[in-house]
C-alpha cells in the first residue's frame, strides 16, 4: 500500500513539473537578438611595389652618395656624384668596398639601441666633422681637410677613453681612409641630381620595372611567384646608381586563388594589413585583377597611406579585408515591413508583441540566415519615448501567432 501511494506522489510532482515549465515558457518560437561580427578576408605572402625611377649615368667611375637610404629628396637635389678620371683600379676596388661597408655600418645603426649619453655626443661629433671633411675633399680644401681629420682623431682617442661604441670608431676610420683615396683618385666630379621628389635608396633589385600600373594590371600569377627568384638573381647594370621611389602611391601584388578572387571587386575599397603582426590597417583599393592561370589570379592593391617602414619593404605577409559589418544578429525570417518600415517583433511578455525598426538595408550573411542591422537604430519621427532593438531582445520568428 506504501509503494502505491509514492509512486502516485511522484507522477504528481512530475505532473506539477511539467505543468509549470509549460506556464513559465512561451509558446512561441523566439530567437535572442545578440551581437556579431562578420569579415571576409583573403591573407598570404606578396610584394610591395612602387613607382621607382632609376637614376643612370653613363660616365664610368665611382659613384659617391651625398644622401642615406630612406632620406626623403626633392626635385633636382644633389644625391651625390660620380667621381671620373682614370683611377688605380685597386683603389676603385677598396672606395667601392668602403663604401658598401660604411653603408652596412650606418644601416645597423639605426636599429642598435641607444648609447651613453657621453658617447652619442661624441659619435655625433665625429659625425658632423666627418661630413665635412667629405665636403672639404669635395671642394679641394685640403687644409680644412687635413685639420677636420686631426678633430676627428682626438675625438676617437677621446671616445675610446668612456669606451664608446667600437662601430663609431670604425665608421670614422672608414671615412678617413675613404677621404684618402678621394685625394688620391683626384679626376673630376660629375654631380646627380634627383630627377624627382621621393625617397633616395641605392637598393636596387629588378622589381622597379613593375611600379608602373599598366604594367602591374599584365602580370600573371608565374610572374609574381618568380619574384622572390628575381630579388635574388637580379644582374647589377653598372650604369644604375641608385633609385628614387614615389613616397605616395605604393602597391600590393599578391596571387590568390580562383576562388578567393570570386569575392574580390575590382575598384572596391578595401582594408589593408601588411605584416598584420605589427601594423596597423590601412583604408586601400583593389586596382587589379589578373586573368585566371592555373587557377590563380593577380590581384593588385593600391594604398596612398604612410605605413611605417613601408619604402623598405618587398617581399611581405598581407591580410586584405574585403568586407566587414557588425551590428545585431537578427533571423531572416523574423524580418516584416509594416507600414513601409522594415523591423521585427520582440515579446514583451507572454502574450504581447513589439515592433521594432530596423535599417532599410540591412546585411545579409552568405547562408542568407541572419540579417545584420544597426545598433540603436531609431526610425526617423520616432517618439522620444523609442527604445531602438537591443541585445537579448526575444525576437519572433512566427509573429502573427501572437494575437
Amino acid at each position: 500500500m506504501r509503494k502505491a501511494v509514492r509512486v502516485i506522489f511522484i507522477v504528481v510532482i512530475a505532473a506539477a513539473l511539467v505543468s509549470s515549465v509549460r506556464y513559465c515558457a512561451s509558446p512561441y518560437a523566439a530567437e535572442t537578438v545578440t551581437y556579431y561580427e562578420y569579415e571576409k578576408s583573403v591573407s598570404g605572402s606578396g610584394y610591395i611595389l612602387r613607382p621607382e625611377t632609376l637614376v643612370r649615368s653613363e660616365a664610368p667611375g665611382v659613384f659617391e652618395p651625398y644622401v642615406n637610404d630612406g632620406e626623403r629628396v626633392a626635385k633636382n637635389a644633389k644625391v651625390g656624384a660620380v667621381i671620373t678620371g682614370r683611377p688605380d683600379d685597386a683603389m676603385v676596388d677598396e672606395l667601392n668596398t668602403i663604401n658598401e661597408r660604411i653603408e652596412d655600418i650606418e644601416k645597423s645603426r639605426i636599429m642598435s639601441e641607444m648609447y651613453r649619453s657621453d658617447a652619442v655626443r661624441i659619435a655625433g661629433a665625429v659625425s658632423a666633422d666627418v661630413k665635412s671633411l667629405r665636403e672639404a675633399v669635395r671642394e679641394g680644401d685640403y687644409a680644412r681637410a687635413s685639420e677636420l681629420k686631426r678633430e676627428v682623431g682626438y675625438l676617437k682617442e677621446r671616445g675610446a677613453e668612456i669606451e664608446t661604441d667600437s662601430g663609431d670608431e670604425l665608421l670614422a676610420e672608414l671615412y678617413e681612409r675613404k677621404a684618402d683615396i678621394e685625394t688620391a683618385i683626384g679626376g673630376a666630379q660629375s654631380e646627380v641630381f634627383a630627377p624627382l621628389a621621393g625617397i633616395y635608396s641605392a637598393s636596387v633589385d629588378g622589381l622597379e620595372r613593375y611600379g608602373d600600373e599598366d604594367v602591374m594590371a599584365e602580370l600573371t600569377p608565374s610572374q609574381v611567384e618568380g619574384f622572390g627568384d628575381l630579388l635574388g638573381d637580379a644582374e647589377k647594370d653598372e650604369n644604375v646608381l641608385c633609385k628614387i621611389t614615389d613616397n605616395y602611391n605604393w602597391y600590393l601584388a599578391a596571387v590568390i586563388s580562383a576562388e578567393e578572387a570570386e569575392d574580390v571587386t575590382v575598384g572596391a575599397d578595401v582594408s589593408l594589413m601588411v605584416d598584420a603582426s605589427e601594423t596597423a590597417e590601412v583604408d586601400a583599393s583593389v586596382l587589379s585583377l589578373s586573368k585566371e592561370e592555373d587557377g590563380k589570379r593577380v590581384v593588385i592593391v593600391r594604398c596612398n597611406k604612410f605605413v611605417d617602414g613601408i619604402t623598405g619593404m618587398r617581399g611581405v605577409d598581407y591580410k586584405l579585408i574585403l568586407q566587414r559589418k557588425s551590428g545585431l544578429r537578427i533571423p531572416s525570417e523574423a524580418l516584416r515591413i509594416e507600414d513601409g518600415e522594415k523591423g521585427v517583433y520582440i515579446l514583451i511578455d507572454k502574450h504581447t508583441k513589439q515592433f521594432k525598426s530596423v535599417n532599410n538595408d540591412p546585411f545579409g550573411t552568405e547562408d542568407d540566415k541572419y540579417y545584420i542591422v544597426d545598433r540603436n537604430y531609431t526610425p526617423p519621427g520616432a517618439k522620444a519615448s523609442y527604445v531602438p532593438l537591443k541585445e537579448l531582445d526575444k525576437v519572433l520568428l512566427k509573429p502573427e501567432d501572437v494575437k
